[in-house]
């Protein structure tokens, strides 16, 4: 307080002293501590950040399950976001189709669970195996070929 007193003429220097002092106090960060956001769903996507939630939509779904797992820091991710948004909403009239997307950021230890070992990593699930996985960004229109490629000829 005493450096906000004794700065209070040049203002942005004291700005800048009070934003250290923010990040540096372990009382005033714990206000932005990171807490998992509960599971939503948006444009038939289902976003979870707890592994029991992950595991308990994996065992009821009954059919496909198509799990993007990503970061919120990751640029790759961010790229790949809106092809896999976009096939979602293309798919959505399969029913035997799930999206699910994973923030790693939260949730290591399904995508430990998984085997990923890079991200973004989009993993097909069913009857909890592992059909397929592949690492790093694609087109929408790709993934709907390796998803139609995954249900086999009666699912095309």
């Amino acid at each position: 307080m005493f450096i906000l007193i004794r700065f209070y003429k040049y203002r942005h220097i004291a700005a800048a002293a009070a934003l250290f002092l923010c990040c540096s106090c372990a009382g005033i960060s714990a206000l932005w501590e990171d807490r998992p956001p509960e599971p939503f769903e948006k444009n038939n996507i289902l976003f979870v950040s707890q592994p029991k939630d992950f595991d308990s939509v994996v065992e009821r779904a009954a059919g496909l399950v198509v799990v993007c797992f990503t970061d919120k820091y990751c640029r790759s991710c961010k790229i790949y976001a809106p092809a896999f948004r976009k096939a979602a909403t293309v798919l959505v009239v399969r029913r035997d189709v799930r999206f699910i997307s994973v923030d790693t950021y939260y949730n290591t230890e399904s995508a430990l669970k998984c085997g990923v070992e890079g991200i973004p990593t989009t993993v097909f699930i069913k009857n909890g195996r592992r059909l397929g996985v592949f690492t790093g960004p694609i087109k929408k229109e790709t993934l709907i070929e390796k998803i139609q490629d995954v249900l086999g000829p009666q699912g095309k």
